[in-house]
């Protein structure tokens, strides 16, 4: 995926949403995609997820499901976001 780009993803209330690439980032042998979904005109969420690249060049993402494995990257994200 390219960071400074817009993908769509379904919500849990299967609406569509746009979402902003904020970057890319690798641990332990893992990307993950951070990005951002606007909820109004003045704020954004800003999330994470795991980024799964297949064989014939298409991307999706996953949800991080080990509590261990997500605060870790949290703990990353907050440190990248915050510097």
């Amino acid at each position: 995926m390219e960071e400074n780009s817009k993908f769509t993803i379904i919500d849990e209330f299967d609406k569509e949403k746009e979402a902003d690439i904020i970057t890319v980032i690798e641990s332990n042998d893992k990307k993950y995609l951070v990005y951002s979904l606007d909820t109004d005109e003045e704020n954004c969420d800003v999330l994470v997820s795991r980024l799964i690249e297949h064989e014939d060049g298409t991307d999706s993402i996953e949800d991080i499901d080990d509590d261990n494995e997500r605060e870790q990257i949290h703990k990353l994200v907050d440190e990248l976001l915050n510097t």
